[in-house]
């Protein structure tokens, strides 16, 4: 006899990433990049969990916000899409500035995908950071949308935010 079904434990993935492709002037870790023992020691941890989380005996919830851009590392873009294959898993979703590809999602079960954007307007132009929503709502990924907060980009966050599509 079995008792009732557990929730799913949801994990917040942080990993010693700590590099990223773009360039905040309020973050510490813009455009750096990481040493070849920092990418390894970051690759076995995320090995680590991948293998801790293909072998967990419990329903997981996986959400990865590292100090870093992770989509710009395939590693990263692998294990995401494993990890949404696994039948234990109920859903799997990264913080990302959307400026890695978005090939990785052809091997992902998209049912199980989520993308938290994070709209970076001192970074990148808004209708190219539509056209990667653009492209997440074409595929029917579930996606939210986050932007940088400064009082500078104010008129440019609105704009973004009535660009976006229903329920963004």
């Amino acid at each position: 006899m079995s008792g009732p079904e557990l929730p799913p434990l949801t994990v917040h993935y942080r990993g010693p990433l700590a590099s990223c492709n773009y360039g905040c002037s309020y973050c510490l870790f813009a455009k750096r990049r990481a040493s070849r023992q920092e990418v390894l020691v970051d690759a076995q941890a995320l090995s680590r969990f991948v293998t801790w989380s293909e072998t967990a005996p419990f329903a997981l919830r996986v959400l990865f916000t590292p100090w870093g851009e992770a989509l710009a590392y395939p590693r990263y873009q692998t294990a995401l899409a494993q990890l949404s294959q696994l039948p234990h898993v109920r859903k799997v979703a990264v913080q990302t500035n959307l400026s890695g590809s978005l090939r990785w999602l052809d091997k992902a079960n998209l049912t199980k995908v989520g993308i938290w954007g994070t709209y970076h307007p001192a970074q990148v132009k808004w209708e190219c950071f539509l056209e990667r929503c653009a492209e997440l709502q074409g595929r029917n990924v579930s996606f939210s949308v986050g932007m940088v907060g400064a009082r500078e980009h104010f008129s440019e966050i609105t704009e973004v935010c009535a660009a976006l599509p229903k329920g963004v």
